[in-house]
């Protein structure tokens, strides 16, 4: 089963995984001269009293690097982006393929490739 599985989604499976380590590769790159900016570590800057090397390189961060927080915020889209982009070709499959539509009498549960929410046990014994 499990073979079956990976021969009918490798191609979304490895897409996925070319497309994560392509943003941790561009993470990594604009991150490393970030890390830079402050020699004994960002750390050291969180304590209230900043001396002057973190104030340098916070000023510095927020002037060469002030694309970063609106391309981090848009990060938070990566989960519904990925959902949409392999999530919709499984859907599609199954509903084209018409799992769920037998030819006799309808069932009371779900209507595609996936169970309804209810156990089995709590389904009325009329369908």
């Amino acid at each position: 089963m499990m073979w079956l599985t990976w021969r009918q989604h490798r191609a979304e499976a490895l897409a996925l995984a070319l497309f994560v380590a392509a943003v941790g590769v561009l993470l990594l790159m604009l991150g490393l001269p970030m890390h830079h900016l402050f020699p004994q570590g960002a750390a050291h800057c969180a304590v209230p009293p900043l001396d002057h090397a973190c104030r340098d390189g916070l000023t510095q961060l927020q002037q060469s690097y002030g694309y970063a927080v609106p391309m981090l915020i848009l990060f938070n889209l990566v989960p519904f982006a990925i959902g949409a982009f392999l999530g919709a070709p499984l859907l599609a499959r199954e509903l084209a393929a018409g799992t769920g539509n037998s030819p006799g009498p309808r069932p009371c549960h779900g209507s595609a490739g996936w169970p309804s929410d209810s156990p089995r046990w709590r389904r009325r014994p009329s369908c």
